[in-house]
């Protein structure tokens, strides 16, 4: 039955194309003059992720921490912000991982007095069924611990979901996921990226300064990809900026910024059809540096790292001269590529009591007739998966 879901669920899950087989991943050449002043720049201004997304939101209103999915070190770097950004007087955190609709019971699990890990499984449930990875749950966890360690001191930090709801339900074919009319009744709250800007909005307006996790283009303020504004132009969509875009068109670029997370790019004319990000510059840096470097944030825009010409990978055609600084006002790092693994899948996240739910609610045609055990398989062997592919880095 792998195969299938494989099959039913590759879109979704895999939108940087990081299964695709082929030979490793071509270094690419960067001068030792440019490698120098970089590594200086970067020695010099690193911080730990915490406190650089911290210093941030004492620059901007919202800071859009882009991700690509299914990557442990990202989560990771979602849960080490989280003391900083508390410390910091911080209390809207927002994350796409978890639905706007269940911020009630998102509140309710972060201010209890114990950590209920089972309902934890439930929230990460009800946004997508194949969710359960134990690196989202320990997100949870760290917002809840220093809300309960500083309970009588201050009003606790509050975790946004910033998905809309979804029905699965309407897609039993691969010709309902192609087709306007099924795919809108499926998006109930319109589409994520212009549910999660109002999400963000509404929050900026409250006054609050926000932290927010969510997709690696979502995040982009200053660019656009014409791919995704083609697509749901033809779901018969009207809105068809991303998130960020949105926002920083209501709010202003001033008071929006945008912070990627070090991963592969997509790249149409590489074998594996993905590359290292920014020309390799940012790998060539941490191979320089060595292990105990490796991690942390630096800005960008408006710095040397912010020169640097994308002239390679799908990126290349977002705009003409298109520059690093042009994409991103800051960088995280959390090591290098190719020591990144896939997430941890939750033991038994699909069981007999919520497999007819789950089958219900699968992000995409019908499965067929799998078990709980082959969905939770298939969990498993996705993040197996990620993990082999980085190693083609080098």
């Amino acid at each position: 039955m792998t195969v299938v879901l494989v099959a039913a669920f590759f879109f979704f899950l895999d939108p940087f194309r990081l299964f695709d087989r082929g030979s490793r991943v071509p270094r690419p050449p960067v001068s030792r003059a440019e490698t120098t002043e970089l590594v200086e720049f970067y020695r010099s201004t690193r911080l730990p992720a915490g406190e650089y997304v911290a210093g941030m939101l004492d620059r901007f209103s919202i800071v859009l921490i882009g991700e690509t999915g299914n990557i442990r070190q990202h989560v990771e770097v979602a849960a080490e912000i989280v003391p900083a950004l508390f410390d910091r007087g911080v209390r809207a955190y927002a994350v796409a991982f978890l639905r706007s609709a269940d911020q009630d019971d998102i509140d309710g699990l972060l201010t209890a007095d114990t950590f209920n890990e089972s309902r934890a499984h439930e929230l990460l449930f009800r946004r997508l069924v194949l969710n359960g990875y134990e690196e989202y749950v320990e997100v949870l966890r760290e917002v809840w611990t220093v809300n309960i360690a500083r309970a009588s001191e201050t009003e606790p930090m509050r975790l946004l979901g910033l998905a809309g709801r979804e029905d699965y339900s309407h897609i039993r074919t691969e010709a309902d996921a192609r087709d306007p009319d099924v795919v809108r009744r499926v998006l109930i709250d319109g589409l994520q990226d212009e549910h999660a800007a109002s999400v963000l909005i509404r929050a900026a307006e409250r006054g609050d300064r926000i932290a927010a996790y969510l997709g690696f283009e979502s995040s982009w303020t200053r660019v656009s990809n014409p791919e995704y504004a083609t697509r749901v132009e033809e779901q018969g969509f009207t809105e068809t900026r991303r998130a960020g875009r949105i926002v920083a068109d209501r709010l202003g670029n001033d008071r929006v910024a945008t912070v990627l997370l070090h991963a592969p790019w997509p790249d149409d004319r590489a074998q594996l059809l993905v590359g290292y990000p920014a020309g390799g510059r940012v790998d060539e840096v941490l191979r320089t540096v060595g292990p105990g470097e490796q991690s942390g944030g630096f800005d960008v825009r408006g710095t040397p790292f912010g020169s640097v010409r994308i002239a390679s990978g799908d990126y290349r055609r977002l705009q003409d001269d298109l520059t690093f600084g042009g994409m991103a006002d800051g960088y995280i790092v959390n090591g290098p590529i190719n020591e990144y693994t896939g997430l941890t899948p939750i033991p038994d996240f699909i069981t007999a009591e919520n497999l007819a739910e789950a089958l219900r609610r699968f992000p995409g045609p019908d499965p067929g007739d799998i078990s709980a055990a082959d969905l939770n398989r298939y969990m498993s062997e996705m993040a197996t998966g990620f993990a082999r592919r980085f190693e083609e880095f080098r």
